[in-house]
């Protein structure tokens, strides 16, 4: 048995994909989650069923904490009670299961983009058997995090191609949204507010900017908003009400950012996903991100911009003339390596 643990929506994309690797090949898999965000109903939308283990512990450090740890006692009480011990677990940085796999002697591979998080970082990578990572990321930086040298296996590529590689976009979500073919269309991703590497890194208060900018300057746009939490759809609702759109429940973002004309995030993932599929990404994320670096260096059309005004330029400068941004990526995803290509092998080779 192969156990997935899965704590954020990309994971849920990631590891839904993965999983159907695993079964094609006939391993039993076992799919934890935690209560966070659209990540269960991601992982249902794509006909994982998961086991519901804990929750996301906010944005304080304390709460994060104790979250982790009745989370880390919940995952372990729950390996012991199965027929099957799990033989491997793969996971993104998850120090739940980096944690319960050590403890319990299961084969551990680690995946990770983000080295930029630094203390999830330094919670797994020492205990991973196996770490996971884009070759675009350092081998010198994945070591000082914690990672031995020699258990470090790198791809050609980025995450976000696993689920990208087969996709095939569907029009049904433009309808669902009631959009209007012929305006404009950006889809816009708040920064993830409540993680730890975001505190005292990044002025909260850009989306508001940035989507005011737009507003004002290009007021035809229709922005499909799509909040991570609570609290940002409602505070984003009160203030800008009916002139954004923010859908009320998971929508197909994948077919939404190819039908779009562009995709600003204040993350990484989504950008990175917009790029891949040919639409023109601009993420105003904090911190140097390698793999966005790697993605633009290979001709996807991405830009990091961290300066809210020169993101703003370069938004209305698409939004002039979208049709030359957007580029065939066909042939470009062809050359891109995906994680599974390291994992299948580790796995099938040594079980």
């Amino acid at each position: 048995m192969i156990w997935l643990d899965v704590l954020t929506p990309k994971q849920a994309l990631l590891f839904s994909t993965i999983q159907n690797k695993l079964m094609k090949k006939r391993f039993k898999v076992l799919v934890t989650t935690r209560k966070h965000g659209e990540t269960v109903s991601l992982l249902k939308m794509n006909h994982v069923s998961p086991v519901v283990i804990g929750e996301h512990g906010g944005g304080s450090k304390a709460g994060k904490l104790i979250a982790s740890a009745k989370r880390t006692l919940g995952l372990a009480q729950l390996i012991q009670k199965l027929d099957e011990k799990p033989s491997w677990t793969i996971h993104l940085s998850s120090p739940e299961a980096a944690r319960v796999a050590f403890g319990l002697q299961i084969t551990n591979i680690c995946l990770n983009d983000t080295p930029h998080s630094v203390f999830v970082a330094k919670l797994t990578f020492p205990l991973a058997n196996y770490l996971v990572a884009p070759t675009c990321i350092s081998k010198e930086k994945l070591i000082q995090l914690g990672a031995p040298a020699k258990r470090i296996f790198q791809f050609n590529g980025v995450d976000e191609v696993e689920w990208l590689r087969e996709f095939k976009p569907s029009i049904a979500v433009a309808d669902e949204l009631k959009l209007n073919e012929k305006r404009p269309l950006i889809v816009f991703r708040p920064e993830e507010s409540q993680a730890s590497y975001i505190t005292g890194a990044m002025d909260q208060t850009l989306t508001y900017k940035f989507l005011k900018g737009i507003l004002e300057k290009h007021g035809d746009a229709q922005i499909v908003v799509i909040p991570r939490y609570k609290d940002q759809r409602d505070s984003l609702k009160r203030e800008f009400k009916d002139k954004i759109i923010v859908p009320t429940k998971a929508v197909d973002a994948l077919s939404l950012m190819a039908l779009s004309d562009l995709v600003i995030t204040g993350g990484g993932t989504m950008g990175r996903e917009a790029a891949l599929m040919g639409t023109p990404a601009i993420s105003y994320f904090p911190f140097p991100l390698d793999v966005d670096s790697y993605l633009k260096s290979k001709g996807f059309p991405i830009w990091q911009i961290r300066d809210i005004n020169k993101a703003l330029e370069t938004t209305l400068n698409i939004l002039k003339a979208p049709e030359k941004y957007k580029v065939y990526t066909d042939n470009l995803l062809k050359e891109l390596q995906a994680p599974s290509d390291i994992i299948m092998p580790l796995i099938t080779e040594q079980t």
